[in-house]
């Protein structure tokens, strides 16, 4: 009977720790980052975009999921921003301009979390992207941390699935002599962004 006891209150412990109550809320503020490769040795160049609108499915939820699933972000290429004028205006020039399409539209189409500390302030997982660039969709998978209100989720697409290969041919050929005639075709992209959690 004490065994049955023990084993009761233990569930109950258990079951409070990992279903806490949580309340997330999310500002609109959201940054879009990446990182590109060139020159033989695979040198990352990285940088953001500073228009981005994203267009949230709710302020609040009481998970993270249902917070961000379905949420939309159109990036305007031209906003560009790698720290460098020049390069910027080559990177719209002769790579965001020569595609179909001048914005970058993403969807957050499903999240998974694989980690959970009890208190759901630290969470680890997969968040399932839809991206439409050059008028093509194809789906990117990032793995994201989200911990002391920052969510920051970050992998990799290949520009070869956005049939955007000329214009990176085109890019290189511009920067033939700084790339050392090589611009790689796998890009790091990622963002960041504010999520306020209080659980009980």
């Amino acid at each position: 009977m004490k065994k049955v006891f023990i084993s009761s209150v233990l569930a109950v412990l258990l079951s409070n720790t990992l279903f806490a109550d949580c309340q997330y809320a999310q500002s609109t503020n959201v940054e879009v980052a990446f990182k590109a490769y060139k020159t033989p040795l695979k040198i990352g160049v990285g940088g953001k975009f500073d228009d981005v609108k994203y267009l949230s499915v709710t302020d609040s939820a009481k998970d993270i999921k249902t917070l961000l699933v379905d949420s939309k972000v159109t990036i305007d290429t031209s906003s560009v921003n790698s720290a460098n004028e020049t390069r910027d205006k080559k990177l719209v020039k002769f790579f965001f301009d020569t595609m179909n399409q001048k914005e970058i539209d993403a969807k957050i189409i499903s999240l998974s979390v694989d980690k959970n500390d009890g208190t759901s302030k630290i969470l680890t997982g997969v968040v399932n992207v839809d991206i439409k660039m050059n008028d093509i969709s194809h789906e990117a998978e990032l793995k994201f941390v989200y911990e002391n209100g920052i969510f920051k989720a970050d992998g990799f697409i290949d520009l070869a699935d956005y049939n955007a290969l000329g214009s990176l041919a085109s890019i290189n050929k511009t920067c033939y002599e700084l790339h050392q005639g090589k611009t790689w075709s796998d890009v790091m992209i990622g963002f960041t962004m504010n999520i306020i959690s209080s659980c009980k």
